[in-house]
């Protein structure tokens, strides 16, 4: 059967940029410009929108036989998934949780790329964790009554 989860992405880039912001004020102690520096700003959005189809197509390959693709309407990312007839609806909403914080994390992770060079892997890491989470839910089945 086929289901549909989705992400806002105006909602994805203001939480990549309130998260600069608190890696940014962490630094302030050792480094008096990085708030400055990494903090990423309602201007940058355009280019984190422009990292979104690069990333979701990573994503819905990753899925292999359960996605269907995704298409990304206005400020709407729309991933189709193709999931078994025993697979138990109560998980798509952990599921677009999944997929949205796979795409903070993934967009987090490609900032800090270009302005904290190093210190993007915890969040490349996050990222996968939240893509293996979407994976396995794709998989679960409700147990036989």
């Amino acid at each position: 059967m086929e289901k549909t989860i989705t992400a806002d992405m105006t909602a994805v880039c203001k939480r990549v940029r309130t998260m600069s912001e608190y890696i940014g004020a962490k630094l302030l102690g050792k480094d008096p410009a990085a708030y400055e520096r990494i903090s990423a700003i309602e201007a940058d959005d355009e280019m984190l929108s422009g990292m979104v189809p690069g990333l979701m197509s990573k994503l819905s390959g990753s899925l292999a036989c359960h996605s269907l693709g995704f298409t990304i309407s206005g400020t709407t990312i729309t991933l189709a998934l193709e999931l078994s007839k025993g697979h138990t609806g109560a998980l798509l909403p952990a599921m677009a949780e999944d997929m949205k914080s796979y795409l903070v994390c993934s967009l987090l992770s490609e900032w800090l790329k270009i302005v904290l060079p190093g210190a993007e892997n915890e969040y490349g890491g996050m990222a996968e964790a939240h893509a293996e989470s979407l994976r396995r839910n794709t998989s679960c089945k409700s147990k036989p009554i």
